[in-house]
């Protein structure tokens, strides 16, 4: 797991694989479940302050995992409360891509706006995803589908 604080209000966590295999989406039970471990998680591991009202934007790669978008909404109720309440938005088909620095000859890699990026396009090993991962940065959401449509693919 890996957490991005953009802000107060703004938070990022990145779950691969094997934190994410054995959620359901669809089941809203096991989801809340889910959240509410991750939350505990985040309150008592890493030390930041949850509590009130989060607008999630879930991102679900075949190949990698997901990702979290977290944005804290100002209501002043919940704080009084140091309760949790969440509007989950999940994103079935999302792809991420990687902006790498050099060519990969075994996946696609696109050019766009002077930026190379890394296509996973077939099942990889955990280690071969975290050598991607070191020497990159996974982009998603609207960016991939800026890099895949306006982008020019160098390899196939």
């Amino acid at each position: 797991m890996k957490i991005e604080v953009k802000n107060d209000n703004n938070l990022i966590v990145f779950l691969n694989k094997k934190y994410t295999d054995k959620i359901d989406f669809s089941d809203r039970s096991s989801l809340e479940s889910y959240f509410r471990q991750l939350f505990l998680k985040l309150k008592n591991n890493y030390q930041l302050k949850i509590s009130g009202y989060y607008d999630i934007n879930v991102y679900i790669d075949k190949y990698y995992g997901i990702i979290l978008e977290m944005f804290q909404e100002s209501i002043e109720c919940f704080d009084y409360f140091n309760s949790i309440d969440m509007k989950v938005n999940i994103i079935t088909n999302s792809e991420f891509l990687y902006q790498v620095n050099d060519f990969n000859k075994d996946y696609p890699v696109y050019i766009y706006r002077g930026k190379l990026y890394l296509r996973i396009n077939k099942d990889i090993s955990f280690i071969e995803l975290g050598k991607i991962i070191e020497n990159g940065i996974i982009i998603y959401g609207d960016m991939v589908d800026d890099v895949l449509k306006h982008g020019k693919i160098m390899i196939k």
